[in-house]
């Protein structure tokens, strides 16, 4: 706890000066920008930035903010140095890095455990059976999404292989052989879990180095879901979406707090992540059953309209009992619980990141009607709509 007596900033202020340590060289960096700007605009709070924004990976970039006359920082700490040069800090500090773990100050960051649940799951309800995970054992929340996606996979009877690319390591050579050997190894095809889209990308172009095939042999899903990296990624990449603005927004909100009330609580504000944007690189389903394929790609082509099983079956080209059989052999449900489960999934995605009337969500999804949607929806996610959004959505 950092109480008032050493942390001048409860009495009244005209300005504060706010130092920024956060990256704007990836996409949540610059989103954590924007919801930090969300918070201060609309309230019209005196404060004036510094940032660090071409230093930020430096183990002295916080030294330098605190020299340049911060008040109050909001920061990815990424190194024991950064806590280290904060630890005389007189000011309100929010953290919006998990890179770390057990730092004395707020922590702002997506729910790690959340993530890699989401990914187990999401390859899971694609038929998938061989997983793999590449993560950074030195980076706190690459372990603890390594541990939600072995525990989620456990829960289903599936085992997975992990190798382990320290960041802070070198890397030589031999890792990178080494590495090449594993991939190699996983059985085929395999559901590999990166731990950011920027390891995603490395991995995919190690794949296309060694010929191994993305997603026919290996499918990749990043993090972050960063457009420009995914969208430029060969074959594009599956991204779990991560909600970076709502982050910048609450640290913000907790700064705010810590000037005005003088104390500020170290504890972690978990934000859940938003869904997965699905691109070429976790194309599994054609592996194992082009009817099936056919029939779930039909199924996201065309929500928005009157599906019949019998229609699935004719671009399936294959007899309903058949497709049925199929279905539930490889996905583990049947073509109706498949039309649910994909319009569900797109009216959550909507519900997160729009500001559309339930009702119209519930059109453009393929549901007859909100109640139709309000139904299902509480069945498949365990909340309703208007809860389901609220947790995404912070009022400004």
């Amino acid at each position: 706890m950092r109480n008032a007596p050493g942390y001048p900033f409860a009495m009244n202020r005209q300005s504060w000066c706010v130092g920024l340590l956060v990256g704007t060289s990836h996409a949540c960096g610059r989103e954590i920008w924007r919801g930090i700007a969300d918070y201060v605009r609309p309230r019209r709070l005196p404060w004036t930035f510094l940032s660090v924004r071409y230093r930020v990976y430096s183990p002295h970039a916080v030294r330098e903010l605190i020299e340049r006359g911060a008040d109050g920082i909001i920061a990815e700490l990424h190194f024991r140095q950064h806590a280290e040069d904060l630890r005389a800090f007189r000011g309100p500090v929010v953290n919006t890095s998990g890179f770390l773990d057990a730092l004395p100050f707020p922590c702002v960051r997506v729910d790690d455990h959340a993530i890699g649940t989401l990914a187990a799951r999401y390859f899971l309800d694609r038929g998938a059976r061989h997983f793999g995970a590449v993560i950074s054992s030195d980076i706190a929340y690459s372990v603890r999404r390594l541990h939600a996606f072995r525990e989620a996979l456990a829960a289903a009877g599936r085992d997975c292989r992990v190798f382990d690319f320290p960041v802070r390591k070198r890397r030589s050579p031999r890792r990178v052989e080494r590495f090449i050997e594993w991939l190699k190894a996983l059985p085929k095809p395999a559901a590999v879990m990166t731990r950011s889209d920027d390891q995603a990308v490395e991995v995919a172009e190690l794949c296309a180095a060694v010929r191994l095939k993305v997603p026919e042999e290996i499918a990749l899903l990043g993090v972050d879901n960063d457009e420009i990296l995914c969208e430029f990624a060969s074959p594009p990449l599956s991204s779990i979406r991560v909600p970076a603005r709502q982050i910048g927004l609450e640290a913000a909100r907790i700064l705010h707090h810590g000037f005005e009330s003088g104390k500020s609580r170290a504890a972690d504000h978990l934000l859940p992540p938003t869904g997965i944007t699905e691109r070429q690189s976790t194309n599994l389903l054609h592996l194992r059953d082009e009817a099936v394929a056919r029939a779930v790609q039909y199924i996201q082509d065309h929500l928005r309209e009157r599906l019949r099983v019998s229609e699935l079956s004719r671009v399936a080209g294959i007899c309903r009992s058949l497709l049925e059989r199929r279905f539930r052999a490889i996905l583990g449900r049947t073509p109706l619980e498949e039309i649910h489960r994909a319009r569900v999934e797109h009216a959550a995605r909507l519900l997160a990141e729009t500001a559309m009337p339930i009702a119209q969500i519930a059109d453009v999804s393929g549901f007859r009607d909100a109640k139709h949607l309000h139904t299902l929806f509480r069945s498949l996610q365990g909340i309703s709509p208007s809860e389901y959004r609220a947790r995404f959505q912070n009022s400004k």
